[in-house]
């Protein structure tokens, strides 16, 4: 125990007790010990003090009346510089009134870091008056410290945790006796948690999740109790089980054993998805049609007019030898070729019009009977060479609202093939009626019908295909494709129903003309 000599104090012992006894308990203290007279001045210290303080036994210490500590620099605990008066030692020796574990942090005339400790001062009165203040300082560095650290950590942890876009929850389960999961708590949220359920965090906690979200599948906590009894954590994607959201799901068990959740809303990133692969569907129907167009061209196309060279050739041959014999047969199967091709360079042109969209669509208030007269005079003759008979059951007072080019080559194929499969003495009956808020027309052939497997594929453009005539007619399929986008483009649909051997009927539907 270090002493400031002074004849004053040789009896010191006396006012303290058992000096030996005192000095031992002082030197064996964790914290450092001084004693301040009444004047301020400093007459006892234990070696922590001035170890504390990074003080020697030669140093000298200052009176703490003395104005001029500019040297030393002592904090509060919001680190703002104490004013003198405001030291917890000056303050007890002024007041007379006890400070006890006041926080303060201290920063040596020497430098270094800063000391933080809690100082007390306790005054010893005699006669009504201070004779001296007991003074205590605990080093607190290390916890402080890491006080500090923790309350960082805490304060990120605070703003990860508010800026989360992900949802996150805390769940108690609630079993029974018998361990049976009966209901489910919110302990914990975050904002994001608040946004998605469209309350308050104090109307959300302790609350039953079944009342944040009553639509909430079942299943959602069958997993969260597997989680429970396992202890196993687990990710999974949920479709449509929350607020008709998809979400990408992970629960774990806290050590509270609580279930700790985050939701990750996925439900944009799914439809991109689903977008895409829409878009490689489309992609795929589109490689699909220029497949189609390069087989239509290399082949279909080639087809009739080899056919139209090689008869003219035979038919300028017989003519320049004057061998007339056969030139009429010549002359039709020219003729037929030439017709042939031109109706599918007609249905070419229409089809890349209509994928280029350089198809003008013009819808107008239509007559059917008058549009179908048209078409069959158009290919009267085809079916008059196989003797077919063309009858109409259609109303004169039944109008449509279509695009008038569209509608005529969508009947002039339905028409075109259900000559083509019809043999030589059928009937062809074409019929429109009101069906709900649209007309329905129908071309109803006694032909050959088509096969089942055939029925399913018609109409896509991956699967077109042509099969002979009953005379042996070729065709493309591109005329039920180029059908089935006129149709689409009008916003009706298209089928076909059939029976092999009595034959089929191709149908559509269009819009009423509007009033």
């Amino acid at each position: 125990m270090e002493r400031i000599p002074d004849d004053r104090y040789q009896n010191l012992e006396n006012q303290l007790g058992d000096e030996k006894l005192f000095i031992s308990i002082l030197e064996n203290v964790n914290s450092g010990v001084a004693l301040i007279d009444e004047t301020g001045q400093f007459i006892l210290y234990n070696k922590r003090f001035l170890n504390l303080f990074g003080l020697s036994e030669e140093s000298t210490i200052k009176n703490v009346n003395d104005q001029n500590w500019s040297d030393w620099q002592v904090f509060n605990e919001n680190l703002e510089i104490l004013h003198v008066d405001d030291h917890p030692v000056r303050k007890a020796a002024i007041t007379g009134n006890n400070v006890t574990n006041q926080l303060v942090a201290v920063k040596l005339p020497s430098g270094g870091d800063l000391i933080w400790m809690l100082v007390s001062a306790e005054p010893i009165f005699k006669n009504g008056k201070i004779e001296m203040t007991i003074c205590t300082y605990t080093d607190i560095t290390e916890h402080k410290l890491a006080d500090i650290a923790l309350r960082k950590s805490e304060h990120r942890y605070s703003q990860l945790f508010n800026s989360m876009t992900e949802m996150f929850q805390v769940i108690e389960i609630i079993h029974d006796e018998n361990g049976k999961a009966v209901d489910y708590y919110y302990r914990d949220i975050n904002p994001a948690f608040e946004k998605l359920a469209g309350k308050k965090r104090e109307e959300l906690l302790d609350n039953r999740a079944r009342q944040v979200f009553p639509d909430i599948k079942q299943h959602l906590f069958d997993v969260y109790d597997s989680v429970y009894k396992t202890g196993n954590s687990i990710r999974f994607e949920s479709h449509g089980d929350i607020l008709n959201k998809d979400f990408e799901i992970y629960a774990w068990k806290t050590l509270e054993n609580n279930i700790g959740v985050i939701l990750s809303d996925v439900t944009e990133r799914k439809k991109t998805q689903d977008e895409l692969i829409e878009s490689e569907q489309n992609l795929r129907e589109l490689n699909a049609t220029k497949d189609k167009f390069f087989s239509i061209i290399a082949h279909d196309l080639k087809s009739p007019f080899t056919s139209i060279i090689g008869f003219t050739e035979l038919l300028t041959d017989k003519i320049k030898k004057n061998d007339y014999e056969g030139i009429e047969e010549f002359a039709d199967i020219i003729h037929k070729s030439s017709w042939r091709a031109m109706d599918l360079l007609s249905n070419l042109i229409e089809w890349s019009r209509m994928q280029t969209g350089r198809m003008e669509f013009n819808p107008q208030k239509i007559n059917m009977i008058l549009t179908i007269n048209e078409v069959t005079d158009l290919l009267k003759d085809s079916a008059h060479q196989k003797l077919i008979t063309i009858s109409k059951d259609v109303p004169s007072s039944l109008d449509v609202f279509a695009d008038k080019s569209m509608i005529s080559t969508i009947l002039r194929n339905l028409l075109s093939n259900a000559i083509k499969f019809t043999s030589t003495g059928g009937k062809i009956i074409i019929s429109g009626v009101h069906y709900d808020n649209e007309v329905r027309i129908s071309v109803m052939d006694n032909g050959k019908g088509i096969r089942k497997e055939i029925l399913e594929m018609m109409f896509r453009m991956e699967n077109s295909f042509s099969t002979p005539g009953t005379n042996g007619e070729e065709g493309t399929g591109l005329g039920l494709l180029l059908c089935k986008e006129f149709v689409s483009e009008h916003g009706g649909s298209i089928w076909v129903e059939s029976t092999m051997g009595e034959g089929s009927t191709f149908s559509f539907t269009l819009p009423q003309v509007r009033m």
